[in-house]
């Protein structure tokens, strides 16, 4: 008794493309090769460069924005609620916002570029 083969139309089309490309191909002698050899090595940025950008340029647009639109007001709010030594809902949001700022520059430092 042999057992019922199911064949997967994928399976099927992706083994076509594979020999249509492999039909198409022109061989260029290791041409490719040799080139992606000789080029330079990738530069390596450090991690303090590589939290500090995100960091800074998102921190500088945050704060453009908020100083120039009727949310700048928000910022202010928090600001004296923190020199007043006041906890209230602004100053909360604001810190969380500044909490999820710091952990996605963080994230962003640790990722392997």
């Amino acid at each position: 008794m042999t057992p019922h083969l199911h064949r997967d139309p994928l399976d099927t089309l992706l083994k076509l493309a594979a020999d249509e490309l492999r039909a198409s191909h022109i061989d260029d002698a290791g041409f490719t090769l040799r080139v992606m050899d000789n080029l330079p090595p990738r530069k390596k940025v450090s991690a303090t460069l590589r939290f500090a950008i995100p960091f800074v340029t998102t921190l500088l647009a945050a704060v453009i924005a908020l100083l120039f639109t009727p949310a700048g007001s928000l910022v202010f709010d928090a600001y004296m609620d923190l020199v007043t030594e006041t906890l209230t809902p602004t100053l909360i949001s604001v810190a969380l916002v500044l909490i999820t700022l710091y952990a996605a520059s963080i994230g962003g430092a640790l990722r392997e570029c």
